[in-house]
């Protein structure tokens, strides 16, 4: 015996077969919009990262530059101190003597404080570093 539906069954039959139809695909959609949100949010969390990292990188390289200038600054210094170390070496006048003696003094007080800078800076390069690594991690 072979089953048999009504007319009226077989369509309400298909129309349950179209809606369950219907639902899956808006299922599938929402599981793509799903996932399309999240890539947008994660897309967002990138490009702010991206940001963070691009002005930490800068703040590196600013800092660099910074202690390039510094360690600059005391060579001059140096080159300085050893001129006139040579000149008062080979002076013979008193007056230009204690002219020199007191440069070189200055020179000195004024190297020790560019690397007191300099090493001021050589610690805030660490810490952009520092910085730029966890922003990589």
């Amino acid at each position: 015996m072979g089953l048999s539906a009504s007319p009226e069954d077989q369509a309400k039959l298909l129309d349950v077969a179209d809606t369950d139809l219907a639902l899956a695909q808006a299922h599938t959609t929402l599981k793509g919009l799903a996932a399309a949100l999240h890539l947008d949010t994660l897309d967002a969390a990138i490009d702010e990262i991206k940001g963070r990292r691009h002005d930490a990188f800068i703040e590196l390289e600013s800092i660099r530059s910074e202690l390039a200038r510094a360690e600059s600054d005391v060579s001059l210094v140096d080159a300085r101190i050893a001129q006139d170390s040579q000149r008062l070496e080979h002076t013979s006048s008193a007056k230009d003597a204690l002219g020199l003696e007191h440069e070189l003094e200055s020179l000195r007080t004024r190297r020790s404080n560019l690397e007191d800078i300099e090493l001021a800076i050589m610690e805030k390069l660490e810490a952009a570093e520092a910085g730029l690594a966890g922003i990589d991690a």
